[in-house]
């Protein structure tokens, strides 16, 4: 009896060690935090002349960057052959062997997780914010470059960076997405095991703010093309492991009557108000005439939102889109 109850206690302890371990190194919701120039590296070579996609979600700490130019991620070599995703003075630019070179209509917010995407369907590109379509261009890309994919980086040809920021849930694809299958990437987490997946970056390694040091290569959940954190402290607030991207509950936006109020100026210019809505992760508003034509997409501030946009009178339809939730409500501007 004494025997059995000492194995018991030793397992227990084993038990509790083996929990303890699992709980220091707890890998949920994380991203990296791009401070002080670091970047990761990959063995990844895209070929661009062909379809493809790229995804992340970044949170802006400011607009700065190398020459207030912040790179999610890219391959150019030092004649700037290749291509790269960046957030431009606030707004999202794309590039692409010296064929491509587009800048969205959207200024995107500080301080909010943003979802952008840009693809290539070998007769146009288009980027996407918050997994609505903001610009797209006819084009034909008939020549490739560059080096392997870097993120954070423009490439391995030329020292410009994400710099202050986050980066999270970053993808590349050898298709182009719909515009119905980027919405569902920004409304839900991949299982890495869609059609056209290349690399998928989750990020949720590390102790979030923690002593990582030892945690120096960034996993690809789809494929062989992990990463190698390179200029990071990996300790602390910045240049490390930090909090991530998470799908928030923002079960509150059930109701237009109830949850989105509209208002006009003497302008003609539209309010949009939301509210009892808090703690989501960044949203859309977009408004449509009565021929269903969008107008307008305009990312929400805060929670009221003025449209810079001075409307005709007329009836429309304006459209909220919160973390994978939708309400419509119609308006009259006089």
């Amino acid at each position: 009896m004494k025997k059995t109850r000492l194995f018991v206690l030793k397992m227990v302890f084993v038990l509790l060690c083996v929990s303890l371990s699992y709980g220091t190194h707890a890998q949920t919701n994380n991203a990296l935090n791009f401070a002080n120039n670091a970047y990761v590296t990959t063995n990844y070579t895209p070929n661009t002349m062909q379809a493809y996609t790229f995804s992340a979600w970044i949170y802006l700490d400011d607009y700065t960057g190398t020459n207030q130019e912040k790179m999610i991620c890219g391959n150019a070599d030092i004649s700037f052959n290749g291509f790269w995703l960046e957030v431009n003075k606030g707004y999202v630019r794309t590039w692409n062997n010296h064929q491509v070179d587009m800048t969205s209509t959207t200024l995107l917010p500080l301080n909010k997780w943003i979802h952008v995407a840009v693809t290539y369907d070998l007769t146009k590109v288009s980027v996407y914010i918050n997994g609505v379509l903001d610009i797209s261009t006819t084009t034909t890309i008939s020549s490739a470059g560059g080096t392997t994919l870097t993120i954070g980086r423009i490439g391995l040809g030329q020292s410009w960076f994400f710099g202050n920021g986050r980066i999270d849930e970053l993808s590349a694809w050898n298709v182009a997405l719909t515009a119905a299958q980027i919405l569902n990437i920004y409304n839900n987490a991949l299982t890495g095991s869609e059609s056209g997946l290349v690399a998928y970056y989750k990020f949720n390694q590390g102790v979030a703010n923690g002593t990582n040091t030892g945690i120096t290569t960034l996993n690809d959940e789809k494929s062989a093309y992990a990463g190698t954190l390179l200029g990071f402290t990996l300790s602390g607030t910045t240049s490390n492991w930090v909090g991530g991207f998470s799908l928030s509950t923002a079960v509150n936006l059930i109701s237009a009557n109830d949850n989105i109020s509209i208002s006009q100026n003497a302008e003609k210019q539209i309010t949009v108000t939301l509210n009892g809505i808090s703690n989501f992760n960044g949203g859309i508003i977009s408004v449509y005439n009565a021929n269903g034509q969008k107008l307008i997409t305009q990312p929400i501030d805060a929670d009221k939102t003025l449209l810079n946009t001075q409307f005709n009178a007329g009836i429309y339809l304006v459209s909220v889109s919160i973390d994978g939730q939708t309400a419509t409500k119609k308006v009259l501007v006089k």
